[in-house]
């Protein structure tokens, strides 16, 4: 993430992995701009024009780290206004070698009506300077109400004070601060809410927004629910897109194909906060699938484990119809039946996506081609014990993650092959 000038598009403040993912050091940060990023100029100008008409533009092109290299990414960007001033707050996520064969999923637009939980975001001087519908809904105040007020102003006096001890503690840009705040709304009603409080400074450390994102507690759930996967990473300022990112890199990182889809796995189900994720990998024929990578599965399972590619099985319709699956409930889905992996672990809701094979063995003909099972290399997957109805955002980011995977399964099959060839002469 990154927020910069609008003029000039020099950076105002960008975070840990903006400068792990781009390479761009901290002592380098102030002669920096976000157009140096940019492979074709052009690129940044029209996404520029695009944000003359509308709040926010999302779109796929070319960007090159400091060191030269060129890589494809989704870049998401909309306006902020800071003190007066004309910002561009912009994620960059799902980071590819090659330019994609098919159009990438949609991202999460960095607007913050998208967000599911309520955001607020103040000014140094702590006026708000944006407040979300769901700040809306849960505070009671419209958003034109509260524009250049102070939290105190509006009786939210402890989400006030919370900022004041935060910002009195040790800087540290990267990371936030979650605590239980009680409030009370515009009509009177007392409640509560879990808030997650993040600082934007510049490159002087100096702070110029606070950035509050807020989730509902009800008095009906003794203990809190599972934390949405964005609250929980809320440090990476958009969670599912950091994720994404970081995935992304690690792949360029790792050379060895075991090790990072045994991080993938790890790091989807931490974000989307499930108990199970699996990575099944087609094996010759088409017939099964081999538990690749997984978490949360019963001991000895991972690595060894065959599941049915037949239609009856999640897995199977996935890569029949060759688009995410979305179980609501397994216990009553008509479309398969599922498999006694799944009932094993009495799993309940979940969702699937696969994993295609990028390009095509020379030796396969025009049939194999077009068949399913040829465009794929398996299916990623996450499940849940307990009803959960996952959201078309959530759909967009396992999407991604299948896409990270893909290119990185390819770039190896790459260097397998390479390493061969050098072998052979």
């Amino acid at each position: 993430m990154i927020v910069s000038h609008l003029g000039d598009g020099r950076v105002f403040y960008c975070n840990s992995r903006f400068q792990q993912t781009f390479g761009l050091p901290k002592s380098e940060i102030s002669n920096f701009a976000e157009s140096d990023i940019f492979a074709n100029l052009t690129d940044r100008e029209v996404l520029l024009e695009k944000l003359q008409k509308q709040d926010f533009t999302q779109q796929t092109l070319q960007v090159k780290r400091l060191d030269g290299t060129l890589w494809w990414t989704l870049v998401s960007m909309r306006l902020l206004t800071v003190n007066g001033e004309k910002l561009i707050l912009s994620t960059y996520s799902e980071l590819l070698r090659h330019a994609p064969n098919q159009t990438l999923p949609s991202g999460y637009i960095p607007s913050f009506d998208h967000w599911k939980q309520g955001v607020i975001l103040l000014s140094a001087e702590h006026q708000i300077i944006d407040w979300n519908t769901v700040a809306e809904q849960m505070f009671g105040y419209d958003k034109s109400q509260v524009l250049g007020r102070t939290l105190a102003a509006l009786n939210l006096s402890a989400l006030h004070d919370a900022i004041d001890l935060y910002n009195s503690e040790p800087a540290d840009e990267y990371s936030g601060y979650t605590r239980e705040i009680p409030f009370q709304r515009r009509d009177g009603r007392l409640d509560c809410c879990g808030a997650t409080f993040l600082p934007l400074r510049n490159q002087l450390g100096q702070l110029v927004a606070t950035l509050i994102s807020t989730q509902a507690i009800t008095e009906e759930v003794p203990t809190p629910g599972p934390i949405d996967p964005l609250l929980a990473t809320l440090q990476s300022k958009v969670s599912q897109q950091a994720t994404v990112a970081h995935l992304g890199q690690q792949a360029l990182i790792h050379s060895d194909l075991s090790v990072l889809v045994n991080e993938v796995v790890d790091a989807v189900a931490k974000t989307l906060d499930v108990e199970y994720c699996k990575l099944l990998e087609l094996m010759p024929g088409g017939h099964a699938f081999w538990l690749r990578a997984g978490v949360g599965w019963q001991k000895g399972l991972v690595g060894n484990a065959r599941v049915s590619a037949h239609i009856n099985s999640q897995a199977g319709y996935t890569l029949l119809k060759n688009e995410p699956i979305v179980v609501d409930d397994l216990r009553v889905e008509t479309r398969f039946s599922g498999t006694p992996l799944l009932h094993n672990h009495r799993v309940v809701s979940g969702m699937s996506v696969v994993v295609a094979r990028w390009g095509q063995d020379s030796a396969s003909s025009k049939k194999q081609v077009d068949s399913p099972i040829s465009k794929a290399w398996g299916v990623l997957s996450v499940h849940s014990t307990c009803h959960r109805q996952f959201t078309l955002e959530d759909v967009h980011f396992l999407e991604a993650i299948a896409n990270v995977l893909a290119a990185a399964i390819e770039s190896h099959r790459a260097q397998e092959r390479l390493q061969l060839m050098e072998t052979s002469h």
